[in-house]
C-alpha cells in the first residue's frame, strides 16, 4: 500500500483562527501564571500574522506563537520561525489563496 498523500499547509484564513485560537490560549495562561503580559488576541495582531505566514504549517505557527509570546517580539520570530513546508518553494499571494 503505497500511496502518497499531500497535505496542503492552510491558507490565510485557517492561519486567522488557528493564531487567534493560539494566542487566546498563550493569554489565558499568562493570566493563570500571573504574568504582566501584552493582550496577544488582538485582531490586528492576527490579521498581520495571518498575512506573513504563508505556507507555515500548525506546527511552526505553535513556535511563532511561542516565541512572539515570550519576547513579545514578532518581527524576531517571523525572522526565526520559516515555513517548514515550503523549503525551496517561493509562496505568492495566489497560490496562498488557493491552499485555503
Amino acid at each position: 500500500l503505497e500511496k502518497d498523500i499531500v497535505l496542503l499547509p492552510p491558507g490565510r484564513q485557517e492561519r486567522a483562527q488557528m493564531l487567534r485560537t493560539m494566542l487566546s490560549r498563550r493569554q489565558r495562561e499568562a493570566a493563570v501564571d500571573n504574568q504582566a503580559a501584552a493582550k496577544f488576541d488582538d485582531q490586528q495582531l492576527v490579521d498581520t500574522l495571518a498575512a506573513r505566514t504563508a505556507g507555515y504549517t500548525p506546527a511552526d505557527l505553535t513556535e511563532l506563537v511561542r516565541r512572539g509570546t515570550h519576547d513579545d517580539d514578532w518581527i524576531k520570530a517571523l525572522s526565526a520561525v520559516r515555513p517548514s513546508s515550503l523549503r525551496g518553494v517561493a509562496v505568492t499571494e495566489e497560490n496562498d489563496e488557493a491552499s485555503g
